[in-house]
């Protein structure tokens, strides 16, 4: 079966009304972009939307492609879910016969739909939010131990199959390649995204320890992010969080791997230690998530982060500098009073600040409480033609963006265009390359009969000679002719049948007469001289009779030898067989012809 593109989906599911077969998904609404088109998101396997129908909202996925015993894996998958109830994993109904899409119906999987962001886009929101990353890793060392405990594995676990919702609450989605213990001994659907996957995995290795690699990858990650956010500018790259299958794959020459063993927290460097040790491992062997994490006692103590909302490196220590000043020291002053500044905490002012400076411009900001800046600033109003050029600046600036959402639209609206041309072109093209498939399954098929026709190879290359005969390649040269054809019909006596003739190349025993038509073309249309035309004729391969032709050109005719024997010995009598006509003019052989007798 081919499946529908993403284009054929978004295209059909324009209207729930008629793509969707369930009741309660034909009265919904799909979930719409800026420019009125549905919202998708599109992942390995299928193409998700929004569809709300009364206070229900759900997700609906649409296969892009099918998974081995699909339909039986989510059967197994919902009664395993429904008796565990495990938190973090989602209600889904798979439901065979559900959407329309070019006259065809597909499955589509309804799961509920879970209002967050993916991992990637909490991350990338929470980056200077140290402890709502370390809270996320403590959650998601959680679930993953809640799944091993049952015996359970995704699969596929990359960032954008793990949401996180408002709440912090993480649950899992995409549950097309999810192990349980009733699919023991089979194969993987599919390996997942390679930035979360040991790169020695194989399809074979499919069990409850297969989601091991990837949680250790982004429990270290996120645990990494809050000691170290300026890792994510370095290391982000849309389809991974920090690891790439090129760090996994070489960790010697990895500058993540370096970073995070020399970072400043001891956990992230033991992990980063262990998954160095696992990928280089010559098997594919991953401890179990939980157990490995345990053992190291990680702490998500705060008072070991660095301060919220700085991008911090690894500390650097000074020594102190002497005479350290306890007392308030006054701040240098062009306005004529003096301000007071506190000392840095625990740090080292230079001597000389300690007395003012008078009538200096001083554009260093010093960090501390300032008093009585403002003392003396006298207001000043703008000119009118400042006010002016803002606005005309406003007006300016408002057009540009007018314009710019204009054409934004207009590029939605023409890509839109564009795939369903696209998508109805593809449908075209699968049409005809339908119509080449049965051509090329036809020709197949007359190979194969030509193949196993019990004749001889010189039956099969007298059947060539003639077939090209028909095509009108031979040319008779003493004649100045071409043979347009030769074509065989019967008829009850000599004569007979000639002007209501049916050619043939197939008669019974029954037939008095089988005549031969030689078809040739002259430049001039014109009589010539009588000419004498041999005929020797072959059964079997075997030479059977032969005799001579006087006549002119166009048409030619000849008889043939019929069942009883007149004007030829009784030995010429029709019998079953493979008959073969050579002709010759004045000497010249110019054409073969074959044609068969049955009972």
């Amino acid at each position: 079966m081919n499946w529908p593109t993403i284009s054929d989906y978004q295209e059909a599911i324009q209207n729930p009304g008629v793509c969707f077969q369930p009741l309660e998904l034909r009265s919904g609404q799909i979930g719409l972009n800026p420019v009125g088109l549905p919202k998708v998101a599109t992942g390995n396997f299928a193409s998700v939307y929004q569809l709300t129908s009364g206070v229900q909202r759900w997700a609906i996925r649409c296969f892009l492609k099918q998974t081995t015993d699909q339909q039986r894996r989510y059967q197994l998958l919902g009664q395993q879910l429904s008796s565990s109830r495990l938190p973090g994993l989602v209600d889904f109904e798979y439901l065979p016969q559900a959407i329309l899409v070019k006259n065809q119906l597909y499955p589509v999987l309804r799961m509920t739909w879970i209002e967050g962001n993916t991992l990637n886009q909490f991350v990338e929101e929470s980056i200077n939010n140290p402890s709502q990353l370390l809270d996320i890793a403590a959650k998601w060392r959680n679930l993953i131990s809640n799944l091993q405990a049952n015996r359970l594995a995704h699969g596929d676990l990359e960032h954008r199959n793990i949401i996180v919702t408002p709440q912090n609450s993480l649950y899992l989605v995409d549950y097309d390649t999810v192990f349980i213990p009733s699919l023991r001994g089979e194969k993987s659907p599919d390996l997942g995204n390679e930035n979360f996957q040991n790169p020695k995995r194989t399809l074979d290795n499919y069990d409850e320890k297969i989601d091991s690699f990837s949680a250790l990858v982004t429990y270290l990650s996120l645990l990494a992010l809050a000691y170290q956010p300026n890792l994510w500018q370095q290391f982000y790259q849309g389809e991974n969080l920090l690891f790439t299958r090129k760090d996994y794959l070489n960790p010697y020459q990895s500058s993540l791997f370096y970073q995070l063993k020399n970072s400043s927290n001891e956990g992230v460097r033991q992990l980063a230690g262990i998954l160095e040790n696992i990928c280089l491992s010559p098997t594919v062997t991953v401890p179990d998530f939980e157990a490995l994490v345990a053992s190291l006692s990680i702490s998500n103590n705060l008072q070991t982060l660095p301060n919220q909302g700085v991008n911090t490196l690894p500390e650097t220590r000074v020594a102190p500098l002497n005479n350290l000043q306890n007392q308030p020291l006054p701040l240098p002053s062009w306005q004529g009073t003096p301000s007071q500044i506190n000392p840095i905490a625990q740090g080292q002012i230079n001597p000389s600040f300690q007395a003012p400076v008078n009538n200096v411009f001083n554009p260093i900001a010093i960090p501390g409480q300032i008093q009585g800046i403002q003392q003396g600033i006298t207001k000043t109003k703008s000119p009118l033609w400042l006010k002016l050029l803002a606005i005309a600046s406003s007006v300016v600036a408002f057009i540009s963006i007018s314009f710019s959402i204009y054409q934004i639209y207009s590029y939605e609206k023409k890509i839109s265009y564009l795939e369903s041309d696209i998508s109805y072109y593809n449908g075209q093209l699968s049409t005809e390359r339908e119509k080449i498939t049965k051509l090329e399954q036809e020709l197949a098929q007359e190979k194969e009969l030509r193949e196993t026709t019990s004749i001889s190879k010189s039956q099969k290359d007298i059947a060539a000679i003639m077939a090209k005969t028909f095509l009108g390649s031979k040319e008779i040269k003493k004649l100045n002719a071409k043979v347009d054809s030769i074509k065989f019909y019967e008829g009850g006596t000599e004569g007979t049948l000639r002007d209501s003739r049916v050619y043939s190349n197939t008669f019974t025993t029954g037939s008095r007469f089988v005549y031969w038509e030689l078809n040739l073309t002259h430049p001039t249309r014109s009589y010539k001289d009588n000419f004498q035309i041999q005929h020797v004729w072959y059964k079997d391969n075997q030479e059977w009779a032969r005799g001579t032709l006087n006549t002119f050109l166009e048409p030619i005719w000849g008889t043939s030898y019929h069942n009883d024997g007149r004007g030829w010995p009784q030995s010429y009598k029709w019998s079953p067989g493979d008959y073969r006509v050579e002709l010759f003019v004045d000497g010249e052989k110019i054409t073969y012809s074959v044609f068969t007798i049955t009972q």
